[in-house]
């Protein structure tokens, strides 16, 4: 009866020091995939104000022919004019928390959903503005070499045809502000899902 116990507190004690690892190492990916979303939550907000400038840069367009086009009136817009902004976001945490395995010790599935969740609609914003930058790059390539060399400055370039195309283009409604502000809230969303999972 002795050895049968000890055998039985043994195995008990055993299973319970492996359980209690296993939470150890699946709290650990958590802590650095929450590291890693609140990274791409501060990327995700400096697109957001970026946006929000091309949306009221697009209002002022579309409520303006070109031929009244200001540069004093588009000196406020200039970033959004001369610059593109490209969006990157990390994933590295998340990949590693997959080829892990630690993934199937998780119990909380909504939690896991939502990490996933996340990822994805990064990866879908993502693909949405490296388009839009990518054809912005193209027409705003084409707009700046047409500029006279002695003089850069919009307010002498606006009716050249290269500069209408593009600001044709700047004047399309784009999704890209909606979509990075949905994207800040799935993230806040998992990391508050993460910081509830740590109390239990």
């Amino acid at each position: 009866m002795v050895v049968v116990i000890g055998i039985a507190i043994t195995f008990s004690l055993n299973n319970w020091i492996s359980k209690r690892n296993e939470r150890k190492d699946v709290q650990q990916y958590l802590n650095t995939v929450k590291l890693e979303l609140e990274a791409n939550l501060k990327n995700v907000e400096e697109n957001i104000a970026y946006h929000k400038e091309a949306r009221e840069l697009r209002f002022y367009l579309g409520l303006r022919k070109p031929d009244t086009y200001q540069y004093d009136e588009l000196e406020v817009y200039e970033r959004i004019i001369r610059d593109n902004h490209s969006f990157i976001y990390r994933t590295s945490a998340f990949e590693m928390f997959k080829m892990s395995g630690a993934m199937r010790l998780l119990k909380d599935k909504e939690l896991l959903s939502d990490i996933w969740n996340t990822y994805e609609y990064l990866e879908i914003i993502k693909n949405d503005d490296d388009n839009y930058t990518r054809i912005k790059h193209e027409l705003m390539y084409n707009y700046l070499i047409s500029l006279p060399y002695e003089n850069t400055t919009i307010a002498k370039t606006l009716r050249i045809p290269e500069a209408q195309r593009y600001f044709e283009f700047l004047k399309i409604r784009w999704n890209h502000y909606d979509n990075f502000l949905n994207g800040a809230e799935q993230i806040r969303k998992t990391l508050g899902a993460i910081e509830n999972q740590k109390k239990f």
